[in-house]
């Protein structure tokens, strides 16, 4: 399949793709600095899970907070900018 897109709009799906490449690396940016490379701790989500039912309370936080806030913010910005570049395809 095959969908042809105006001038305008391969521009601004372009310049989204741009923002959005750009958070991903902050974002991995901030995980290596946390040393991690998902967003949880494997071993500690496991053994909770082992414990409780209640999976929602059990993604782990990185330690540093003023770290996981800013990774938070860019998750959220992601976030934003994906459902924009959605709507234009």
């Amino acid at each position: 399949m095959h969908r042809a897109f105006r001038y305008g709009t391969q521009r601004l799906l372009i310049y989204y793709q741009c923002q959005i490449t750009c958070l991903l690396d902050e974002i991995d940016n901030i995980d290596n600095q946390l040393k991690t490379h998902i967003p949880f701790d494997k071993e500690n989500f496991l053994s909770r899970c082992m414990a409780s039912p209640d999976q929602t309370s059990l993604c782990g936080r990185p330690m540093d907070e003023e770290l996981n806030k800013k990774r938070e913010n860019l998750l959220a910005n992601l976030n934003t900018m994906l459902e924009k570049y959605r709507k234009h395809l």
